[in-house]
């Protein structure tokens, strides 16, 4: 083998090794900086470690609880009401509710990286409350509801919901 083609192969090589180390890094779907999770879920109901705010977006001061009304499961379109406090002067059960002043997006995603990218249908309610509609689960496994708020186009906060499958 030439003096040439030597140099040719170490190139290469070096270039494929940055390409494969530069390639482990954060998802880029995901702001794995606002995203923290807030508290567990079970199927059927979530269950909570603080009742009074079971989930909370900082940026509007809001608490949120998430009412399964079909699923979780991997059989069907799956769906939930969200209602929202104020979380000084709002409580769980007797409100007064309130909507987010931001942009709500729903994304269930697998703990693993990748998830369902068929759209969550969202639809206020008179309560005032959030239906999620056709949240679909795609394989058994650890997942998380990606909840996100967005002013313009600018992610400002996000809650992440784990659910077990």
């Amino acid at each position: 083998m030439g003096r040439a083609m030597k140099r040719y192969l170490t190139c290469i090589h070096i270039l494929f090794s940055i390409l494969v180390l530069s390639s482990c890094g954060k998802s880029p779907l995901l702001n794995h900086d606002l995203a923290k999770p807030k508290g567990p879920s079970e199927p059927g109901a979530p269950t909570i470690s603080n009742t009074e705010c079971p989930w909370f977006f900082k940026t509007e001061n809001l608490c949120f609880n998430l009412t399964w009304t079909v699923g979780p499961s991997l059989q069907q379109d799956n769906s939930f009401v969200l209602k929202f406090w104020d979380k000084t002067t709002g409580k769980p059960d007797i409100g007064p509710f309130k909507l987010p002043a931001k942009r709500l997006e729903i994304l269930p995603w697998m703990s693993m990286g990748h998830g369902s990218f068929h759209d969550v249908v969202i639809q206020q309610l008179e309560i005032p409350a959030i239906r999620a509609s056709e949240v679909r689960f795609i394989m058994p496994g650890q997942w998380d509801i990606h909840f996100k708020l967005f002013d313009g186009g600018a992610l400002v906060d996000e809650v992440l919901v784990p659910i077990k499958l």
